[in-house]
């Protein structure tokens, strides 16, 4: 693996924490939405489907999406205090902000929200940028947008995330993705989608930025 400059983190699921409250929030506004509620016995089927497919299995439309994407990030802002990084990922994020490594968040979540969250958690000095994405699945133009922006070639360039979907925005960006199995998607579904690499701790992520992977 050639010497990676830019590492570009997900941030639901891959340096926050979001799964419980995630679940709470998402549960509410099916009320609203009139989508199906999910428990927590039944979550893990839905984390082995591909993001696309979940939503499809709970009835959300995506004409839907957006509006319920628009209410989340609210109803999480209310409650942002109650959210909490994934454990050992804030060491790791220290270290590769202290190497040579530019760090950067690309989120569907809310510039206001992330922001929020790095600052109550002392990590906000940590990353060079924060680019928000209004559309769940439109990523790879963005990614491509920050590649170009910062002059790195794409092989210079890590995305790390949690979902299927960061796979399918990674591959249509020609960028290189760590998916990470303490996120919304399990090993299993993420496997399917074949990312470059498959990370099962923060740890690891070290390893493979430092040309250490085995």
């Amino acid at each position: 693996m050639s010497d990676i400059k830019l590492v570009i983190f997900d941030f639901d699921g891959t340096i926050a924490d979001t799964m419980d409250l995630g679940l709470s929030i998402a549960n509410i506004l099916a009320v609203k939405y009139g989508y199906r509620t999910v428990t927590k016995e039944e979550l893990i089927n839905y984390r082995n489907l591909a993001t696309r497919d979940a939503l499809k299995s709970v009835g959300i439309s995506f004409l839907q999406l957006p509006l319920i994407a628009r209410d989340f990030r609210r109803e999480l802002n209310k409650k942002i205090e109650l959210l909490k990084p994934v454990k050992g990922i804030t060491g790791v994020i220290s270290q590769l902000h202290l190497s040579e490594c530019m760090v950067g968040i690309l989120t569907s979540n809310s510039t206001k929200n992330v922001t929020s969250f790095l600052d109550r958690n002392s990590m906000r000095e940590m990353f060079h940028f924060i680019q928000p994405q209004k559309s769940l699945f439109d990523k790879s133009k963005t990614l491509k947008s920050i590649v170009k922006g910062y002059r790195f070639h794409s092989y210079e360039v890590l995305y790390v995330g949690d979902e299927t979907r960061d796979i399918e925005a990674a591959k249509k960006s020609n960028i290189p993705v760590a998916s990470v199995c303490w996120g919304l998607n399990t090993k299993k579904v993420l496997m399917k989608h074949k990312p470059d690499y498959l990370i099962e701790s923060p740890s690891r992520l070290l390893d493979l930025v430092h040309n250490q992977f085995k």
